[in-house]
């Protein structure tokens, strides 16, 4: 069974919350809330729409660029250096211990290959 976590407050924190003065924040109205939030949704709806126009007008001078030049739409966005889909790039981080066994598997293959075939 768990134990119930109460948060204690110590008297320097209870103190220096007294002498702070508290910021007003006025209730808003429902309708007034109501309002705020679907002008903020329509503005955050606004800027997915513009990001993904200009994603697509990218796609299409990438593809368009790749056409002319013979060239994959890989390679076009490897120059540029950037690609839409930043989940697929592989972590290109190394690690010591695959280099070590690496190296000692190649000298393995080397004392193979000089003393049995």
């Amino acid at each position: 069974m768990r134990g119930r976590f109460y948060k204690a407050r110590s008297k320097l924190a209870q103190a220096t919350n007294v002498s702070r003065p508290l910021g007003h924040h006025p209730k808003l109205s429902k309708e007034y809330r109501a309002s705020l939030n679907a002008r903020r949704k329509e503005s955050v709806a606004k800027y997915h729409a513009a990001l993904n126009e200009a994603w697509d007008g990218l796609d299409k001078t990438i593809a368009r660029i790749a056409e002319e030049h013979n060239k994959s739409v890989r390679r076009v966005e490897s120059d540029l250096h950037f690609s839409r889909p930043v989940s697929l790039k592989q972590h290109s981080k190394r690690n010591a211990w695959n280099a070590f066994f690496w190296k000692k598997c190649q000298e393995e293959k080397e004392n193979v290959g000089e003393n049995g075939a």
